[in-house]
């Protein structure tokens, strides 16, 4: 990994990563981030204390300054388009019944892979719809009030079936010289 000059990047005592810059908090866990210029680079963070009680405590807890801000910023626009159509944290009212949120994330996850960015219903990013479907689903289960309504599980074995025989498919199709020739 490369790292760009701008990062004030120093060892970390983290068992996830082995770099951050102390800057704007990047690791070399966020694939990337380290290769592009530090977007605080000109900011001046206070100097921290060096007997900051908190500290060591606040290293232990949720670290929810990792979080993707853009995103969750896209997240309450979404939700709050639902609770203008539905009500602000209408799921939290009743009971949430799973697939009713699993085809929504499902319509919007192939509307994008169909090639389609924006949902013409909202106005949002469909993976931003797909983001605010799916943490509905996950508030109710971590609540308590979702219904699970899944079909059921794959027999055993089935995944790991299916993996090997796109192997043995793939290792046919490159034997027969069909495979198509990467350009490089």
């Amino acid at each position: 990994m490369t790292i760009h000059d701008s990062h004030n990047v120093r060892s970390s005592d983290s068992s996830h990563f082995d770099l951050i810059c102390e800057t704007c908090n990047a690791t070399d866990a966020m694939r990337g981030v380290l290769d592009a210029p530090c977007q605080l680079q000109d900011y001046k963070h206070p100097t921290p204390h060096p007997k900051d009680p908190k500290k060591g405590a606040g290293d232990r807890k949720v670290q929810f300054h990792t979080l993707p801000f853009a995103v969750i910023a896209e997240d309450a626009v979404a939700h709050s388009e639902g609770a203008l159509k539905y009500g602000a944290h209408n799921w939290q009212n009743g009971e949430v019944i799973g697939s009713t949120y699993i085809s929504a994330a499902f319509r919007h996850l192939f509307a994008y892979l169909g090639g389609e960015d924006i949902d013409p219903d909202s106005g949002l990013h469909h993976l931003t719809k797909l983001r605010a479907t799916i943490g509905v689903l996950r508030d109710a289960q971590i609540h308590g009030t979702a219904i699970d309504d899944r079909a059921g599980s794959f027999p055993p074995g089935f995944l790991d079936a299916l993996n090997q025989s796109t192997v043995e498919m793939s290792q046919r199709v490159v034997a027969a010289g069909l495979a198509v020739k990467k350009e490089d």
